[in-house]
């Protein structure tokens, strides 16, 4: 049946009808929050970050590629990206001299705009949810303007090249 919350939210009247869009079966999406919670509050992060960073991270230069390339693979929503990301490649940057502030740069301009180009992703569904009556007035799917759309997510796409272009050259 029906989820209790998404009912609530596609009838109360103070919700605009594309938030309630998204809890429609047809447009629900399936992610794994929990897990990356989980591994953030059992110190699987740090154990990852201290053994995947000594075999990646040799300097400061690789420690940014690290923190940008991390930024990619957890890639589940905006702040659960950011929190998992940070919780990882903090240690990684703190043995090889990175501020916290450069860190931070990094995590926040690479893990949150991913999520919203991603191909599965919490943000991705949320957009969906939005463009979903409109594809399918214009005979599509919403997965498939989304799909056509991504070319032009210009600021998600460009952020990435540019942290990527930052952590390449080491210069701030």
């Amino acid at each position: 049946g029906p989820s209790p919350i998404c009912s609530s939210l596609e009838c109360h009247p103070d919700v605009p009808s594309t938030v309630g869009s998204v809890c429609r079966p047809t447009r629900a999406v399936l992610v794994h929050p929990v897990a990356d919670g989980t591994t953030t509050g059992t110190g699987g992060a740090v154990r990852f970050a201290d053994w995947a960073g000594a075999k990646v991270a040799r300097g400061p230069r690789s420690a940014k590629f690290f923190a940008w390339a991390m930024g990619l693979v957890f890639h589940q929503g905006g702040t659960i990206s950011t929190v998992l990301t940070g919780a990882t490649v903090r240690p990684v940057g703190d043995r090889h001299r990175v501020s916290h502030e450069e860190l931070s740069y990094i995590v926040d301009s690479t893990a949150a705009p991913i999520t919203s180009v991603a191909l599965v992703s919490t943000w991705v569904g949320y957009q969906i949810g939005l463009i979903g009556d409109l594809a399918e007035a214009s005979g599509t799917t919403g997965y498939g303007l989304f799909l056509e759309m991504l070319p032009y997510s210009f600021y998600s796409l460009l952020s990435i090249l540019f942290v990527l272009a930052l952590a390449a050259t080491g210069r701030d």
